[in-house]
């Protein structure tokens, strides 16, 4: 795939209501993806904030065969990690979070 096929398929991917995934950076041989939501920061609580939850590199694009293939690695790499480390945010005992990621 090129940058122009990941973005042409990143802009029809939904995920959760107010998450938003995106390319940025590099050519088709380097970049990063973005996971956005709109909602409610661990650390700050305050509701309503556009949050950044990863930003995750990613291998050269032309690694991936198909649209399947660079789905795989959005769901097991990007989209995974995401909830991992808001998981880790936010599971706490006693007020304490033991996997604060930060």
């Amino acid at each position: 795939m090129n940058r122009a096929e990941v973005e042409l398929l990143l802009a029809r991917v939904t995920y959760k209501p107010g998450w938003k995934i995106k390319l940025v950076d590099g050519g088709d041989f380097d970049g990063r993806i973005e996971v956005w939501f709109k909602g409610q920061d661990a650390t700050r609580k305050r509701d309503g904030e556009l949050i950044l939850t990863m930003s995750t590199p990613i291998p050269p694009l032309y690694t991936f065969e198909n649209e399947r293939d660079f789905l795989r690695f959005l769901r097991s790499r990007v989209l995974l990690q995401a909830e991992q480390h808001e998981i880790d945010e936010w599971l706490q005992v006693d007020g304490v979070a033991p996997f604060y990621p930060h």
